[in-house]
């Protein structure tokens, strides 16, 4: 902190703080969650968010918030529907296309009143089914930018073409994508390049050997070098066109790489350390940020104690808070506020009461250029001129910000923000214009601090 010091002019220095009063992120549950039958494990196992930030959740579940759902509900924010009569049997796949309508699948055969085979669509008012469907279980959806559907699972047909364990919908048929799987699709990904990578149980894709993990071009299947040495359950590309996958592995392309990796077109590399012996990782998605978050059933991640999810910066693993209390978590997914949402077999989430479905709400970050303020003016004359500063939100959702003015000993009131509170919008700025009053002053030097706080960010 710079002093200016003048004995024939009075000299001021303004110094801009951002305050460490911020709110922690944490866990809340989505009133009283999702339940079923003992006998089943209700999930959720799929979860998938539309552009107005409603959250559709499928599993065995039976029951959401208090509310009959079979095995499909949505969240709008305060409480649970149902999607009419719902589904039969367990949803396992949900996703949404580019124009908005939803699919899921799983181990289904009727949707609302629709005979379905393993496979359905929600227009917002009703289901419809997909051609015949499939023979077999859907595990897992992906919607490419051109808005054409992919399903991987168990089947061998997809009205009614041969389509060993994936199909693709293109709003009409079911084609199938050469040969397909010799074995079970678990997971599917699409890139920004529209290319589709399938990870599961199966050692051949198309004809080639590949090792639990493949690539679609539109043409052909390619394997991402030597493969996994487990089966793979979830996939998530950045949008640098690398892949991560996760699973129940300990080596990737010879590389070791407990339950997590990435490829990058090349070739793969480890996540750290990954996640600890058993921890199965199911779920992946990024954040707007690029950050990746796993979910699963680990307790650790890269040596950080990591109760079932964890995060990954591009350099190390945190935590979020105290994570999940058992069981595993199936699924995860970001609302367009950056809240994220964990779907899995759990009671309690951050210490707090969540049956099987529970949202961590991140907290925004304070920026403030530039740090600080020097103003010097003449005894008797004119103010000197005003200064701005910049009050920026890093995201991801908006924060309202005080500022508060202190003084140093000698006279107070003389610095004076523009804005004293004001709401800056997820990844915005606002511009503050700070002037000096001297008035009744004497030569010197003056200190002030001004703290920019707000009780939902993070400095």
């Amino acid at each position: 902190m710079k002093k200016i010091i003048c004995f024939t002019s009075v000299a001021f220095l303004l110094t801009l703080m951002c305050a460490m009063e911020s709110r922690a992120q944490s866990w809340t549950n989505l009133g009283s969650g999702v339940s079923s039958s003992p006998i089943f494990l209700p999930g959720p196992y799929a979860l998938a968010c539309d552009t107005n930030g409603q959250l559709y959740a499928g599993g065995w579940f039976t029951n959401a918030g208090g509310v009959a759902a079979n095995h499909i509900a949505k969240w709008d924010g305060t409480s649970w529907t149902n999607l009419g009569s719902g589904i039969a049997n367990c949803v396992y796949a949900l996703t949404f296309d580019t124009n908005g309508q939803l699919y899921a699948g799983g181990y289904i055969t009727n949707a609302g009143s629709m005979p379905v085979n393993h496979i359905a669509k929600w227009d917002g008012t009703s289901w419809t089914n997909l051609g015949s469907g499939m023979n077999s279980s859907v595990n897992a959806l992906a919607c490419d930018t051109n808005g054409q559907l992919y399903a991987g699972g168990e089947f061998t047909n997809a009205g009614g073409v041969v389509a060993n364990r994936i199909a693709k919908w293109d709003g009409s048929s079911w084609t199938n994508l050469g040969s397909g799987m010799n074995s079970t699709v678990s997971a599917l990904a699409c890139d920004t390049n529209g290319q589709l990578y399938a990870g599961g149980y199966f050692a051949n894709a198309g004809g080639v050997a590949a090792n639990r993990i493949a690539k679609w071009d539109g043409t052909s299947w390619t394997n991402l070098s030597s493969g996994m040495g487990g089966p793979v359950s979830a996939l998530a590309c950045d949008t640098n066109g690398n892949l991560y996958a996760g699973g129940y592995f300990t080596n990737a392309g010879g590389v070791v790489a407990n339950h997590i990796a990435k490829w990058d077109g090349t070739s793969w590399t480890n996540l750290g350390s990954g996640m600890n012996s058993w921890g199965i990782v199911s779920s992946l998605v990024f954040c707007a940020d690029g950050q990746l978050y796993a979910g699963g059933g680990f307790t650790n991640a890269g040596g950080v104690v990591a109760n079932r999810i964890a995060k990954w910066d591009g350099t190390s693993w945190t935590n979020l808070g105290s994570g999940m209390n058992s069981g595993w978590i199936d699924a995860l997914e970001f609302d367009p506020s950056g809240n994220l949402y964990a779907g899995g077999n759990f009671t309690n989430a951050g210490g707090v009461t969540a049956n099987n479905i529970a949202k961590w709400v991140p907290s925004s970050a304070i920026g403030i250029f530039p740090s600080s303020l020097n103003y010097t003016a003449t005894f008797g004359a004119a103010n000197p001129a005003s200064q701005v500063f910049v009050v920026s939100n890093t995201g991801p959702s908006e924060f309202t910000f005080t500022n508060t003015v202190s003084y140093s000993a000698g006279a107070s009131g003389w610095f004076n923000p523009s804005i004293l509170t004001a709401t800056v919008s997820d990844h915005g700025s606002l511009t503050v214009t700070a002037s000096v009053n001297i008035a009744g002053l004497s030569a010197g030097t003056y200190m002030a601090t001004n703290t920019i706080s707000s009780p939902t960010a993070a400095n």
